[in-house]
């Protein structure tokens, strides 16, 4: 018990890590904690701070926390890898006030009890959901990635994921019908779902460094990228920005309203491109309105003067007005 605690910081060094863990029927009470941090100074490499309640009756009780900060986190492994915060095998945490996840991977995968009705925002880290359908109500911004297998997610809050991404994958389906900001965001749905955002009529890469990717992608039969309601899209400003627009084994792509695609006229040109591929038998990608697409630099099939490229392929089809 040490409900008296009310902030914990992380260490300072290479690879500082801080486990709050109840295991087998344990509890650890922390009710008036309000936030838990990453350090602000020394080497914030490989440094975590998890949050893991696992095993049947085990509880981590953070009725009053609002913040979990992980000032580095930003992958699965490696230097900048995420902390952690997830309740399986019958664990619960209870954090009803949390709103604000930084650099951390929120794992809800329908075997543990993790209680967060009023998560706001989540930065730079993660939310994989399984194994049980879940509704976030008040997430509005997430520039982290959402992966969706399997179930049905519900976002009504949701407007922006800019900088973030979305995967639906294993049947995984989603309802964000207030979804408006997607700049600078990866798509990528597969196994014959349906992803409509019907709100964004506009898609920027956003590029803010050099070699940033992203990529709009339908893989499978009867996958469906609905963005029929943008118009225009930018890309990036930094040297080898990409964007890859993808209809692969059977899914579709449609943008039947897009009328331009433009590579910018700022920033440093080199390497840069946006890429059109409709690759095997029943995919297709629809600009049928398209009036424009300009790469200011391409001149060249491969170095700094990169083509961009639109390509059909493998009894794909690309439909271009």
């Amino acid at each position: 018990d040490l409900g008296q605690l009310q902030t914990i910081l992380g260490g300072t060094h290479y690879s500082s890590q801080l486990n709050i863990e109840a295991v087998g029927g344990g509890r650890v009470i922390l009710d008036s904690l309000q936030s838990i941090s990453d350090h602000y100074a020394g080497d914030n490499r490989r440094r975590s701070i998890d949050v893991v309640a696992d095993g049947a009756d085990s509880l981590i009780e953070l009725s009053s926390l609002r913040s979990l900060t992980d000032r580095n986190g930003s992958t699965s492994s490696g230097d900048r890898i995420w902390s952690v915060f997830v309740a399986r095998n019958g664990g619960t945490i209870q954090a009803e006030q949390l709103e604000y996840l930084q650099g951390a991977h929120l794992v809800v995968d329908g075997t543990g009890t993790l209680t967060i009705p009023s998560l706001r925002s989540v930065s730079s880290g993660a939310v994989s959901i399984s194994g049980s359908d879940r509704t976030f109500p008040q997430l509005a911004g997430s520039s982290g990635s959402i992966t969706v297998s399997g179930v049905h997610a519900t976002f009504p809050a949701l407007q922006s994921l800019r900088h973030g991404s979305l995967t639906l994958a294993g049947g995984g389906t989603v309802d964000v019908s207030q979804l408006r900001n997607i700049d600078s965001a990866s798509l990528i749905v597969r196994d014959g779902v349906t992803l409509a955002l019907p709100l964004v009529t506009h898609y920027e890469h956003e590029s803010t460094g050099n070699d940033q990717h992203r990529v709009l992608r339908a893989e499978g039969a009867g996958s469906l990228l609905d963005l029929s309601q943008v118009q225009t899209i930018i890309g990036g400003t930094h040297y080898n920005a990409n964007l890859d627009i993808e209809a692969l084994n059977g899914g579709s792509v449609r943008l039947d309203t897009l009328r331009s695609i433009e590579d910018p006229n700022e920033g440093d040109a080199r390497r840069r491109a946006i890429d059109l591929l409709a690759d095997g038998a029943g995919s297709q990608i629809d600009v049928g309105q398209l009036h424009s697409f300009i790469d200011r630099r391409g001149t060249s099939a491969s170095g700094d003067n990169i083509w961009s490229t639109l390509v059909a392929r493998n009894g794909g089809v690309v439909v271009a007005g």
